[in-house]
């Protein structure tokens, strides 16, 4: 951990609130990025920002020293966004989809940034999550299972679903293009 991170999470743990809006100001839009993508809702989503650094200011107790904080602050933020897509929309592990493989390919090569909100819009918020971990954060589907409270081929199967809707989604918009 830097020593700016250590002198910050001093300050957080002291009850500075000096300190709590330098990480606001440091990490608030890492942060606002991930919910957004997730929950794509303006308001939810400075709901769920302003939810973040609330836990994390309560809880700096917990955050282990030598561990990243930037990685502890997007944990905080990815439990949280996961836990309201939870509550709004359940997680249904009895979803029985027939698996196909797909290539994630196309999405690494989509380098811009608004297409990719564009096509993250088409997701439920379910699918979103999923496939935020799996893709943008590169989580696996084991940690997606845990993290979601669902078996690890549901994730496999969202993000396999997500990703054909997306293909389909640019087909259509490529054919009606023309």
């Amino acid at each position: 951990m830097s020593l700016w991170n250590e002198e910050l999470v001093v300050g957080l743990r002291k009850g500075d609130k000096k300190a709590l809006e330098k990480c606001y100001r440091v990490y608030g839009a890492q942060l606002y990025s991930i919910i957004r993508a997730i929950t794509n809702d303006e308001v939810l989503t400075q709901d769920l920002l302003h939810d973040v650094f609330i836990k994390v200011y309560e809880n700096i107790h917990t955050f282990k020293q030598g561990s990243k904080f930037a990685a502890w602050l997007k944990r905080i933020a990815l439990n949280l966004t996961i836990d309201h897509v939870r509550k709004f929309q359940r997680f249904d592990d009895k979803v029985e989809v027939e698996l196909f493989t797909t290539s994630t390919d196309f999405m690494m090569e989509l380098d811009n940034e608004q297409l990719l909100l564009k096509l993250f819009e088409q997701l439920t918020p379910k699918e979103r999550v999923i496939i935020w971990l799996y893709i943008v954060e590169q989580y696996s589907h084991q940690e997606i299972a845990e993290l979601s409270g669902a078996s690890k081929s549901y994730s496999k199967s969202i993000v396999s679903r997500a990703l054909n809707k997306i293909k389909h989604s640019q087909l259509s918009k490529a054919i009606n293009d023309e």
